[in-house]
């Protein structure tokens, strides 16, 4: 169940580079990319012992990244999502998941990741990848987060598509403890996230100034 927590962290890096065709197909400079909820997707796994679970995190994500294609390191952003939108496909489950033992949904309503930085950034054709490099905040907790991420740009649909290869989350570090025995059991130690962001020329804007 607790393997939701980690879904913010994979939405929220959206990540460019420096100097290469892709750099130049959205032009120089410090630029504020929103994500585009109806069009990202979320997942998150939970391997135990006894059980693996899957779920999703969708619709209802949120935030913004500005990115300085002159200087990566100064990129920054936070993602948000609510912990009610995650699923696994278990009613029962799911509200386990979101009560006091685990999520605490009532309590911390919302998972955030914010980006700090973007490091080891490759310019690979109309793309990039790197590492995102920011804090994780699950069950009130924040804790330090990082993944790699790979980002495309289709020109022919106006839109940037952002994708999270590699996402783990310890439960431990956000005071995740559930039920006495179930984690590392029927619940993983560490939650693994892949995730699908977009945005699209609407949600895309140019800072007037630096920040």
């Amino acid at each position: 169940m607790m393997k939701s927590m980690l879904t913010v962290a994979a939405a929220s890096l959206v990540m460019f580079t420096a100097g290469s065709a892709f750099a130049q197909s959205i032009g120089d400079g410090e630029k504020t990319f929103a994500v585009n909820a109806s069009k990202s997707a979320i997942k998150f796994v939970s391997e135990a012992p006894a059980e693996k679970i899957q779920g999703t995190a969708n619709g209802k994500i949120s935030g913004s990244v500005t990115l300085n294609l002159s200087n990566l390191a100064e990129s920054k952003g936070t993602i948000s999502f609510p912990v009610g939108s995650m699923e696994t496909g278990n009613k029962l489950r799911d509200r386990h998941m979101k009560g006091k033992d685990w999520l605490n949904a009532k309590a911390n309503p919302n998972i955030t990741f914010t980006l700090e930085s973007i490091a080891d950034g490759v310019a690979d054709g109309a793309g990039a990848k790197g590492i995102a490099v920011g804090k994780i905040n699950v069950n009130g907790v924040e804790a330090p987060a990082k993944a790699e991420i790979e980002l495309k740009y289709l020109a022919d649909k106006g839109l940037f598509k952002v994708e999270i290869k590699a996402l783990e989350v310890k439960l431990a570090n956000h005071k995740v403890e559930g039920k006495q025995g179930v984690v590392g059991s029927k619940v993983g130690e560490t939650i693994k996230i892949t995730s699908g962001i977009k945005t699209d020329r609407k949600s895309t804007r140019l800072n007037s100034s630096h920040h």
